[in-house]
């Protein structure tokens, strides 16, 4: 289960502490950790201990640039940095399930920029964080600001390449989809749901 692989991970980073090459990337292992311990949380409803882990995990991930110099293997560039800013959106996220919503909303938005500033608009990491903005904005009911942006996640995943029939436009279009029908335009919710259906016809069983 997720729990049981929480624990061993946990179990695994408290023996690493002992070994010689925990101070050169220890920082990275235990962002690895609370990330994972983040994700869990907040699928359980756990959404306070959810906060807690994301926001250790963007510290964690944020420190280990100090000792990346030192690596034997490193990933690429900006990588880091990357998974510091989508643990604060999912911290901002986890806020926003606590009805914290304008602390959530800022922690998202920063993460949003930062996205924007170090990989630009056209990135699958910007449609995503982009994507829980989308998402915050939905929870406050501005239906229509979320829609807005969520057609510009859309057409991210567009100018990328994506095709309708990839998994990363067909989710965002059921978003799109739910939020029409939040804004009671269902014949236009409807007519999407109908397109979606055509663009996952091929889908294997699993996959839907």
């Amino acid at each position: 289960t997720a729990e049981s692989y929480v624990a061993r991970n946990r179990a695994l980073l408290a023996e690493a502490q002992r070994w010689p090459n925990f101070a050169t990337y220890g920082t990275v292992w235990q962002a690895t950790v609370e990330d994972g311990i983040g994700r869990v949380a907040e699928a359980r409803g756990r959404y306070p201990d959810a906060e807690v882990a994301y926001h250790k995990s963007a510290i964690f991930y944020t420190a280990s640039l100090k000792t990346f110099h030192l690596w034997d293997s490193k990933p690429q560039a900006g990588e880091l940095e990357r998974y510091a800013d989508w643990a604060l959106a999912l911290e901002g996220r986890a806020k926003v399930k606590q009805g914290r919503v304008g602390e959530g909303e800022a922690d998202v938005r920063r993460a949003l920029l930062s996205r924007l500033s170090k990989s630009g608009k056209f990135h699958a990491d910007t449609a995503g964080v982009l994507g829980v903005l989308v998402y915050v904005i939905q929870e406050q009911g501005r239906y229509q600001e979320a829609e807005q942006l969520q057609r510009q996640v859309i057409d991210i995943y567009r100018g990328l390449g994506f095709g309708a029939e990839s998994s990363q436009m067909v989710n965002a279009q059921v978003f799109l989809a739910q939020i029409l029908n939040l804004e009671r335009r269902y014949q236009e919710a409807s007519k999407l749901y109908d397109q979606i259906d055509g663009w996952t016809a091929n889908w294997e069983p699993s996959r839907r």
